[in-house]
């Protein structure tokens, strides 16, 4: 019974150290980096910290503490660090998912009207097709970005406006 603890116990803990390691790799390397070069050297050095951790959890008590302080000590330094790291990632994350809220609506936003929406607006009420300067002046401020409305603006086109 023990040994399927010891089993348990040591694939909970590899889990628990990849997981923690894919998770600083994408906000780190993946979400910052495009593909190449420097994102394949950021994964390897991600790898090569993990590595480090475990081998300071087990080479002591394979290899006994003397000769494998060299592994260890970056090991255990990587540890302390990567709690640091992890915590202030977690704190961030409520701030970034806010933030790609808000950017997906100001995108949703900016994006233009359908065209049925444009033609039915843009049909004078009237049915005169030429308009006064003012007018098109005042839809053309109204509406940066697009062209001022033909014709006279009715009681009906002003409210799309």
């Amino acid at each position: 019974m023990t040994v399927v603890l010891v089993i348990v116990a040591v694939v909970i803990a590899l889990a628990l150290l990849v997981g923690v390691h894919l998770y600083v790799w994408r906000r780190l390397v993946r979400d910052t980096t495009r593909p190449g070069i420097v994102r394949r050297v950021g994964a390897g050095v991600v790898v090569a910290l993990g590595l480090s951790m475990a081998g300071a959890l087990i080479l002591p008590k394979v290899f006994g503490p003397r000769g494998t302080e060299w592994i260890a000590w970056p090991g255990f330094v990587w540890m302390g660090l990567l709690l640091y790291v992890v915590l202030a990632l977690a704190a961030l994350e409520i701030p970034r998912v806010l933030a790609l809220r808000a950017l997906r609506r100001r995108a949703a936003a900016a994006e233009p009207a359908p065209a049925d929406v444009r033609v039915a607006v843009s049909v004078p009420a009237s049915g005169g097709a030429s308009g006064d300067a003012s007018g098109e002046a005042s839809d053309a401020a109204e509406a940066p970005g697009r062209p001022p409305l033909p014709g006279p603006r009715s009681a009906r086109t002003a409210a799309w406006c």
